[in-house]
């Protein structure tokens, strides 16, 4: 039992400061294309913090609640697989890199993404577990 609550504490603190890292990252280091005078600070920012923070965010936190709430099965995944197709989607259009690498470079920062929602459901997995 003892075992149990300390999964459980640290379940909900890598849910915690997952959440709160990754809203503050993104919303202090999203690119501002019109007034940019450091525009290589601006790549550099979007590279290392931005894009890992937006799919942390987007295929591992917010897909892992949806995977907790919603009940049924069919509904669960088909859920979950379009919310991450309309983030995918979303971060492609509304960031103004047109290049192969940029897309690339989001489909690596979405692995890093499945690996933090692999992790919570390991995590959820062993709070919930008597052992």
């Amino acid at each position: 039992m003892m075992k149990t609550n300390i999964f459980k504490g640290i379940y909900y603190l890598w849910l915690i400061l997952s959440l709160v890292g990754s809203i503050y990252l993104i919303t202090a280091f999203w690119p501002d294309f019109d007034h940019n005078e450091f525009p290589l600070f601006n790549d550099f920012s979007v590279g290392i913090l931005v894009l890992p923070s937006y799919f942390i965010l987007n295929w591992g936190i917010i897909p892992h609640a949806l995977e907790r709430v919603i009940v049924n099965k069919y509904l669960k995944y088909g859920s979950i697989t379009g919310y991450l197709l309309i983030s995918y989607i979303f971060i492609v259009v509304f960031m103004d890199y047109k290049n192969v690498w940029f897309f690339a470079y989001c489909i690596i920062c979405g692995l890093l993404g499945i690996m933090h929602f692999a992790t919570s459901r390991l995590l959820h997995t062993f709070a919930v577990k008597e052992i």
